[in-house]
């Protein structure tokens, strides 16, 4: 039954990875710059069990076999794996409606193709239809902006548990952002961003109390529900125009808030040429 309980969690951490960390490869329309990317992701997952027994000490009633052969009431058990591969790939639409000399506004539409492996947890495993607005401005040396969106998400086995094979709704997402580009230099600019994404109706884990047959004893338990949540991250960056048309871009995703399964810090760098 821990083994069972063990197992359930890791593949709940696992769908959870697929979901927030997948790779995009972006082709874009029109005279666009148009970019790809490899994406390696590797997971750890490590839980420590141990044996709690009602109505009786008899060690032999459930126990753990320890890596000497011997019986035990504490195990830690650790599985990990890599993959390396082309993730999810998104193809935009994007369209201006309204161009002033100071700002700006679009529409614009992401189609998420499942080209990623997500049992490897390179990609989500399902289509994603995601429409988009965008306000841009200009304003001196400033460049403020603002991003929402909805995205909705086709069926994945890694909404169920992966093992069964069988596929259910991936949870929808509303997207937002805001921030600004700053021009220090000619060819140095840096940005910084608030980006949100408030999840609808996922699975989710938590914590409650299972209460023994006896009345009395009580042991914390994990139990799977569902809910929705906001995860809420910073980005910082710069971008250098090395020369002609080819950029330096390097930046750094901090989260702001604990829900969720991300990164406290995730580095970037690439370069960008544009055609």
């Amino acid at each position: 039954m821990a083994q069972t309980t063990l197992t359930d969690l890791s593949n709940q951490l696992a769908d959870a990875v697929a979901s927030a960390a997948r790779s995009v490869v972006q082709i874009h329309g029109r005279r666009q710059p148009a970019s790809g990317v490899v994406h390696s992701t590797d997971i750890i997952v490590t839980s420590d069990a141990q044996v709690q027994r009602i109505g009786t000490i008899n060690p032999e009633t459930h126990f753990f076999r320890t890596s000497d052969d011997e019986i035990g009431d504490r195990r830690i058990f650790t599985a990990f794996g890599e993959a390396s591969g082309i993730g999810d790939v998104t193809v935009r639409f994007k369209q201006n409606f309204k161009k002033q000399d100071e700002y700006g506004m679009a529409f614009g539409l992401d189609v998420r193709l499942p080209t990623g492996d997500e049992k490897n947890l390179l990609g989500t495993g399902a289509p994603g239809v995601q429409p988009f607005f965008v306000w841009s401005g200009s304003f001196g040396a400033v460049s403020p902006h603002i991003n929402a969106g909805y995205q909705w998400n086709g069926s994945s086995v890694l909404a169920s548990s992966p093992g069964s094979g069988v596929s259910s709704d991936l949870p929808d997402v509303a997207t937002y952002s805001f921030g600004g580009v700053l021009a220090v230099h000619p060819k140095l600019t840096a940005a910084v961003d608030i980006i949100g994404r408030y999840v609808i109706d996922s699975p989710r884990l938590r914590l409650e109390t299972f209460h023994a047959l006896d009345g009395v004893t009580q042991f914390p338990n994990i139990t799977f529900g569902e809910g929705s949540f906001n995860e809420l991250s910073a980005a910082l960056g710069f971008k250098i125009n090395l020369v002609g048309p080819l950029l330096l871009n390097a930046n750094v995703l901090m989260r702001l808030n604990s829900v969720g399964l991300r990164d406290k810090i995730s580095p970037l760098i690439g370069v960008e040429y544009g055609f």
